[in-house]
């Protein structure tokens, strides 16, 4: 399991059950109980530590004999934010990130079915895809 902290809290967007921001997972409390709802915020965790990584790793790998060490450090650093970019500002990404959290949310039993996991993608996150599409990327995943 990747590191992260977890709060039941009410300060989740409108609309939604849970968020997570990097390693930090916010759940409404009436869902304290949603082992699915938990497995797709955690599958975003797992995102953003290995793209994170990942982004480390490249900027280690450009920046650390071309910088100061105290500079290439701070690009490394900058390295963590690739997830939570990517996520904002590239469509294609943010869809590939929710049918994957979607996906473990739907391996465990509880109340989402596969329908309602593609009506959240095509209207809850900002992406120009049709429920038909939704779910038909759910299908291929499962």
């Amino acid at each position: 399991m990747w590191p992260h902290l977890l709060f039941f809290t009410d300060r989740v967007p409108d609309g939604f059950a849970g968020v997570t921001n990097g390693p930090v997972i916010q759940i409404r409390p009436t869902h304290r109980d949603d082992v699915g709802l938990l497995m797709h915020e955690l599958e975003h965790v797992r995102q953003f530590w290995l793209f994170g990584l990942f982004g480390v790793g490249v900027a280690l790998a450009l920046f650390w004999a071309a910088l100061p060490p105290l500079q290439a450090a701070a690009a490394a650093l900058a390295g963590m934010a690739l997830h939570p970019v990517l996520y904002r500002l590239v469509p294609r990404y943010r869809l590939w990130a929710e049918v994957q959290a979607y996906v473990q949310q739907l391996a465990q039993p509880g109340r989402l079915t596969i329908e309602l996991a593609a009506e959240f993608i095509a209207t809850q996150y900002r992406l120009d895809v049709s429920y038909a599409s939704a779910l038909r990327l759910l299908r291929k995943e499962l």
